[in-house]
């Protein structure tokens, strides 16, 4: 069936799935697509669904018919599961700050731009997305970080990350080691196709 069952006024889908005792919510985006089905526990065999607010808090809820077997062809009915809305979940809070890290042997490092996203509902989760996802080149990249609560909504920020090469030049010297040049003595530097003169 179809209904707003976050409140955000955009169409949302619920099905009963009687194989697996439970209903799907599927929250829409407004757009025509769905996001991911949350599922919720209900009575055995859910048949068919009814929406109203049964409590009267303003907030639509569900009914589920459950038939209790699935033997039972003629769908009598078992009992009704009510599954209470919850309008009053807020989005995620979404924390950006701009961070600095060396450099790898890659030339490249990962990092994480999170500054203590949460999400105001005691009871919920959220998920950390941030893109791109990393490793990150030399120098800056703009990075942006998505936070989504267990719902489907969603928040994000975003900050600067910067790669520093912080890795010391390396000098790898062809013959004796080590190499005395006396003052005055030229030097032919080897290796190379045409030797360079030095001269000190």
């Amino acid at each position: 069936m179809v209904g707003d069952f976050n409140a955000d006024g955009k169409p949302d889908l619920a099905v009963a799935n009687s194989g697996s005792d439970d209903v799907s919510v599927l929250l829409g985006n407004g757009d025509g697509a769905f996001q991911t089905a949350v599922n919720y526990g209900a009575g055995s065999v859910p048949y068919s669904l009814a929406a109203g607010d049964f409590n009267g808090d303003g907030t639509r809820d569900l009914a589920v018919a459950n038939v209790g077997t699935s033997n039972d062809t003629s769908y009598t009915l078992d009992d009704v599961s009510v599954l209470l809305g919850n309008a009053c979940n807020s989005a995620p809070v979404a924390l950006c700050k701009d961070v600095s890290v060396p450099a790898a042997a890659s030339c490249s490092a990962g990092a994480s731009i999170d500054n203590g996203s949460f999400d105001p509902d005691s009871n919920d989760t959220i998920t950390l997305t941030q893109t791109p996802a990393g490793g990150y080149p030399l120098g800056e990249t703009s990075v942006t970080l998505t936070a989504t609560d267990s719902h489907g909504m969603l928040s994000s920020c975003a900050s600067i990350v910067t790669v520093v090469d912080q890795t010391a030049p390396t000098i790898h010297l062809i013959g004796a080691d080590p190499l005395t040049i006396l003052y005055g003595q030229t030097f032919e530097e080897w290796g190379r196709v045409s030797p360079r003169q030095l001269r000190w």
